[in-house]
């Protein structure tokens, strides 16, 4: 559940938050272990990056999806 204000009143406003179409996806693509700490690039090292390729192969592998 989200919670969120109103912006005149300060009040509380209840509402459930509806998971968009790829909200699954993107949990497991987290999960899966491809986004790594750090990545070293030619000149710098990057956090939280992961692999375009590794990422394909992930999609191909776990939810059948062609290339």
């Amino acid at each position: 559940m989200c919670l969120q204000f109103a912006a005149t009143t300060r009040e509380a406003i209840d509402f459930t938050c509806e998971l968009d179409e790829y909200a699954q996806l993107v949990q497991e693509f987290k999960e899966s272990g491809l986004i790594k700490d750090r990545r070293k690039g030619l000149i710098h090292n990057y956090k939280n990056s992961f692999v375009g390729k590794e990422a394909v192969d992930w999609l191909v592998k776990t939810k059948k999806i062609g290339k």
